[in-house]
């Protein structure tokens, strides 16, 4: 049972970025996922879903993926390698931010 919640917890984030991303095809629907809802995706994953450096990769890669290959071939928007850095940034300060403040409470 623990096996199947871990996968699931690893595979949460990047199916709601893909399911979003085929769901908002229609038209400017697509930029609100863009700059408002794939972001707050990756800021919750970085802080929830992710216990260690090893979930924290496995999720970050797999939503990427998930970002990339919709965006690219649904909307041909093109490289979305700027916006994949903003939200790698994003990813990292909430997964730092929540390591930080682990290790003050556990103090």
């Amino acid at each position: 049972m623990r096996k199947i919640f871990f996968f699931v917890k690893i595979l949460l984030p990047p199916t709601a970025i893909a399911v979003l991303a085929v769901m908002l095809r229609g038209g400017k629907d697509i930029l609100t996922g863009i700059y408002f809802i794939f972001p707050l995706i990756y800021v919750l994953a970085g802080m929830f879903w992710t216990k260690n450096i090893f979930r924290a990769l496995s999720v970050y890669v797999l939503s990427a993926i998930a970002f990339m290959v919709p965006i690219n071939m649904l909307y041909n928007m093109g490289d979305c390698i700027d916006l994949l850095i903003v939200y790698t940034a994003l990813f990292a300060t909430a997964y730092a931010i929540k390591q930080i403040v682990r290790k003050k409470i556990k103090k």
